[in-house]
């Protein structure tokens, strides 16, 4: 998220609030431990805790729009990766790893290695990551 860059110096209230809604919105702990520049664990343990409700609304009303912003970038890029990628691969495991470094994923867990066009690779895009 490009307009976040520090959140170590918010209050631990809201650091659990932006927490909670991060991961609710897809941030894995991993993603997050650079915003906060604390453990994936600890972040883990803040999701969980209960935030009173007033301090979670004022951090979705703050947040929540970067945070669809930023989503929206992440697709658009990886659209315009598949867009380059496509029509010179013949496996999908590079169109694979775009995705999955769009979502936060740094190593891919297990790539499919099969011939397709590019129909092909579109709609199993679309199967793993909606439609862009």
């Amino acid at each position: 998220m490009s307009n976040i860059k520090d959140l170590s110096n918010l209050p631990k209230p809201e650091k659990k609030a932006l927490t909670k809604l991060l991961h609710d919105n897809g941030y894995t702990y991993r993603q997050m431990q650079d915003y906060f520049d604390v453990s994936p664990s600890t972040l883990c343990e803040w999701a969980n805790e209960e935030v009173p409700e007033e301090i979670s609304e004022r951090i979705r009303t703050i947040y929540q729009k970067e945070i669809e912003e930023h989503n929206k970038r992440c697709l658009s890029m990886v659209y315009k990766r598949l867009e380059e990628l496509i029509p010179r691969e013949t496996s999908i495991s590079e169109v694979i790893k775009a995705g999955e470094f769009s979502k936060g994923k740094q190593q891919a867990g297990s790539q499919t290695n099969v011939q397709v066009n590019f129909t092909g690779a579109i709609q199993k895009t679309k199967e793993n990551y909606g439609d862009l």
